[in-house]
């Protein structure tokens, strides 16, 4: 035997209810997801490059040795466009700059996988080091995708000093001294006004 219950629409309504609050939370979960995946750029193509060199001498001969690095620092794999993909040395000298060389790198890559770092070297033979000041080293990298307009590209520049060039050391700076500042209220009107 069944007793009828005062409220006769009561758990239509908790189910209502219920299920409501189950939808309000499944959409703010959403939006929460997608704020957090839009913020952190999870699945954004990102790398980090690196560009350095070295000269040596060898046989009265000057050479430079170029080391090009490249990692993965994004969860999403990343196609290299090959022919993109390079680096160039340029000499800079009092005059202007002239391009050296520029190099393929990175070719026994066709892609660089998440988490995943390369590296790739050159040695080029160099002018003799009193025909410039310093060396510019550039690195480019650019994605392969579908559609050229949605490709990235990404640079790196370094620069190394002439071995003929002398550089200024911290020790050699820090001893300039400036002008000892004025003493007192007076002493700085009198500074202002003498243009110090």
């Amino acid at each position: 035997m069944f007793v009828d219950s005062p409220y006769p629409h009561g758990s239509f309504w908790l189910d209502v209810v219920d299920k409501g609050v189950k939808a309000i939370a499944v959409a703010i979960g959403g939006l929460w997801t997608l704020w957090h995946f839009r913020r952190r750029r999870t699945y954004k193509v990102r790398l980090e490059l690196g560009i350095s060199g070295q000269i040596f001498c060898a046989d009265n001969e000057s050479y430079l040795v170029i080391a090009c690095t490249l990692k993965n620092v994004g969860l999403s794999k990343v196609d290299l466009n090959e022919p993109e993909t390079w680096a160039e040395v340029h000499l800079l000298k009092s005059t202007g700059r002239d391009k050296l060389r520029r190099f393929e790198v990175f070719r026994s890559h066709e892609w660089i996988e998440s988490g995943e770092s390369v590296a790739d070297s050159v040695v080029l033979p160099l002018p003799a080091p009193e025909t410039y000041v310093a060396l510019q080293m550039d690195l480019k990298v650019m994605s392969k995708e579908s559609q050229p307009e949605d490709e990235i590209s990404w640079r790196a520049k370094g620069i190394l000093p002439s071995p003929n060039v002398v550089l200024q050391s911290p020790a050699s700076i820090a001893g300039i001294q400036p002008p000892p500042a004025p003493k007192g209220f007076i002493g700085l009107l009198k500074g202002l006004m003498q243009g110090g």
